[in-house]
């Protein structure tokens, strides 16, 4: 049949593998086609083998284990140079490899048929085929997105319509046909262990490869047994150890907020103390399924989040313990640096802009002994604050030794060190910034309450709306003295505020750095992004056909994931600094003096706490399993 043919006038179709990993001893050049016959129309070829007439037993188990049998028959041939259809109809003429096989289906002698190829999935390499895309993020169930959904059912119709024109329907049955697909090379892998057929030179060095793997591991595994109880038991002190330091991480003394919620180095450690934690429960999850359950989408979900986790903590280790070797070289320096400019920015800069501010600056006309007397406290705060900041100078080096050290358990630890270093030395910051925002808030909240004095309305909390009401002639009096007193206080009051608020939101943006680089750390989808070029055909978001010259008819190909499913976390993380940052309750809380805390750690919810603690006999089962 040519590539020409018009697959309108064709009402079978069979899928044939283009490249089997498999063939059959060099004397056999005939034989039967191992597969399975989907319905009446469809037929899908896992392997070739030599004639199975006499032999019921392999027929039997190949059904029992991978639901297929005798198919048709196949034989080589020479001078056919494409695929093509006999005048009768019985015999099909496909490409094998560098040969060429004419093959008979008994169940399309009065078809035509039509050809599709399709490379064989590794299902021990995790790779498959799927018409539901993959969805990375293990907290959320697999289930076909409803763009997915309507994508299928304009397949539906449009199926149906060429149906009308004797064209064939598959949709419905392309789960049964990659399923078959899926389980192809698992066929060729059985006749090869039953005598039947042998590997291509390139397939039998692969398996070769995975035997001596396997030979080795056998040959170790009495010396892992044999450490498995003294190592369970360090295991299990450490992770005693781990529990420990998680509790007193989240515990809250006299009703304040634990050393995690203050602290981005206790969120940090907190984080890796449940990655460890979750590890070993994370694998034997996965390990305990069956193979088919490891090719589903959830299988692949937890295996892909397991490794990446684990790569991501490696890299983080690697470069933690370079960024801190330099951290250390260059301590002195770092700390000069930093002393420097929190002394410009941070002291220097704000004194500056107080004694502008208690001037009359750009020409405003502010309230004079309101501007001193609030200058003249700031600047005194200031003071202060600057004189506790001089021991800092001595230590500040030690500290930053110290922080090129935690470097060994991460890049990670640095930066929260660094982001705990910025809290502490702009705490001033912080504390002028509630001082405007509280003198603020009142004063709105005064001159807005008075404002709806002189329209005769009041507010009413308990039902959170305004009322009229009716005021005596001295309320209305003694309200108007007030609301001209604040009116002309306002513009001092605001531009102090609006002074602490921009040095407010300069140290969160500082921090959000901080926050963006440890997001980046801690879930950066390195394991995937490697798949994704390396094996793309574990990361399946469904099929296309495809028409080629090589090969006469179509392809059946993979469609790897696109990268917005892969940075998935990165779109969660996102979605809520857009929430955090743009949001109305933010502009509300900016305009009214609202205490605006520091944007909580951009870090994705996983991976979740264990809801019981692990036992010497879950340890043990663990690593017996590695």
């Amino acid at each position: 049949m040519s590539i020409a043919t018009d697959y309108s006038n064709s009402n079978g179709l069979l899928f044939w593998p283009s490249s089997p990993r498999t063939r059959t001893p060099k004397n056999v050049d005939s034989g039967h086609l191992i597969g399975r016959i989907i319905n009446e129309r469809i037929t899908c070829v896992s392997a070739l083998a030599p004639f199975l007439d006499k032999d019921t037993a392999t027929r039997d188990k190949l059904h029992k284990l991978y639901h297929v049998d005798i198919v048709g028959e196949w034989k080589l041939v020479a001078g056919v140079s494409e695929t093509s259809m006999e005048q009768d109809g019985r015999d099909i003429h496909v490409g094998l490899n560098s040969s060429t096989c004419r093959i008979q289906l008994p169940q399309h002698m009065l078809h035509r048929v039509s050809v599709i190829y399709y490379q064989q999935p590794n299902s021990r390499a995790l790779q498959y085929l799927s018409l539901q895309p993959l969805t990375l993020d293990p907290q959320i169930r697999q289930h076909a997105s409803p763009a997915s959904t309507r994508q299928r059912d304009l397949n539906r119709r449009s199926t149906r319509m060429f149906e009308d024109r004797q064209e064939l329907f598959i949709d419905d049955h392309l789960d049964g046909v990659l399923a078959e697909i899926n389980a192809s090379l698992d066929v060729e892998r059985h006749l090869v262990d039953m005598g039947l057929n042998e590997w291509y030179p390139y397939q039998r060095i692969v398996e070769n490869l995975s035997k001596v793997g396997s030979w080795i591991g056998s040959r170790l595994h009495p010396l892992h047994m044999l450490l498995v109880y003294p190592i369970s038991g360090l295991v299990l002190m450490v992770y005693m150890i781990l529990e420990a330091c998680t509790l007193l991480l989240n515990t809250r003394v006299l009703g304040m907020k634990s050393w995690r919620d203050v602290s981005v180095t206790g969120q940090q450690i907190d984080l890796r103390i449940r990655q460890l934690v979750y590890w070993p429960w994370q694998y034997l999850l996965w390990r305990r399924k069956d193979r088919e359950s490891k090719l589903k989408p959830e299988g692949q979900a937890q295996y892909i989040g397991f490794y990446n986790t684990v790569w991501l903590v490696a890299n983080d280790v690697i470069v933690g313990i370079g960024l801190g070797a330099f951290v250390i070289a260059n301590a002195d320096f770092l700390s000069e640096t930093f002393i420097k400019c929190l002394q410009i920015y941070g002291i220097e800069t704000i004194k500056s802009m107080v004694v502008w501010l208690m001037s009359w600056p750009g020409g405003l006309k502010l309230n004079s002994k309101l501007a001193k007397f609030l200058g003249e406290l700031f600047l005194w705060l200031i003071d202060f604050w600057s004189g506790s900041l001089q021991p800092l100078e001595a230590y500040l080096p030690t500290y930053i030794r110290y922080a090129g050290l935690s470097g060994t358990l991460g890049a990670s630890f640095i930066v929260s060190l660094a982001a705990d270093l910025l809290n502490v030395t702009t705490l001033h910051l912080y504390l002028f910034y509630l001082v405007a925002a509280k003198l603020h808030s009142w004063q709105v909240s005064a001159i807005m309450s008075l404002f709806n004095l002189f329209r005769g309305q009041r507010q009413n909390p308990l039902r959170k709306r305004v009322d009229a009401a009716e005021y005596d002639l001295d309320q209305l009096l003694l309200g108007t003295i007030l609301f001209t007193v604040l009116i002309f206080l306002f513009p001092t009051v605001a531009v102090y505020y609006m002074l602490f608020y921009i040095s407010r939101m300069a140290v969160i943006s500082l921090h959000g750095f901080c926050d963006i680089a440890l997001a980046i750390i801690n879930h950066f989808p390195l394991f995937a992004i490697m798949l994704r070029f390396k094996d793309p055909g574990r990361l399946p978001a469904g099929i296309r056909f495809r028409i080629t010259s090589a090969l006469d008819g179509l392809i059946l190909e993979n469609v790897p994931i696109g990268l917005n499913t892969i940075f998935y976390q990165y779109w969660h993380l996102l979605t809520l600094l857009q929430i955090r940052v743009f949001s109305w309750d933010i502009i509300r809380s900016s305009l009214l003096g609202l205490h605006i805390q520091r944007l909580p750690a951009l870090q994705y919810p996983s991976p979740p706490r264990m809801t019981r603690s692990a036992t010497f006999g879950d340890i043990h089962q663990f690593l017996a399993s590695l």
